[in-house]
């Protein structure tokens, strides 16, 4: 099941899961590697969209982890949780508005 969230809802999971030592918590910045190198969340792995290998590389991931997924404006990540619902993950959290939103600062 895909969770769409605002960015209040998207930062509390980071503050509680993403501090435990379990490593259960993904944070997945779908974005060009460009955007990404201009600034991401703390700790978020890159897997761009528009790569050829996306599918494969997503296919690769830990389908028992909880992914919170984002992209600039939520319309990539919304898509890759899509596909990753059809691939059996089951923990899946979209940031709905992306970091268009994101009051937070980011990480270069």
């Amino acid at each position: 099941m895909i969770r769409h969230l605002d960015f209040s809802s998207f930062y509390q999971l980071i503050q509680k899961d993403g501090n435990s030592k379990d490593g259960n918590l993904i944070i997945l910045d779908v974005r060009t590697p460009e955007e990404y190198q201009n600034g991401h969340i703390k700790n978020a792995v890159n897997i761009n969209f528009y790569d050829p290998n996306f599918l494969n590389k997503i296919q690769k991931l830990d389908k028992n982890k909880k992914y919170l997924i984002y992209c600039r404006s939520g319309y990539r990540s919304a898509q890759t949780a899509n596909i990753m619902e059809k691939f059996n993950f089951k923990k899946l959290y979209n940031l709905k508005e992306g970091l268009i939103k994101w009051p937070h600062k980011l990480t270069n």
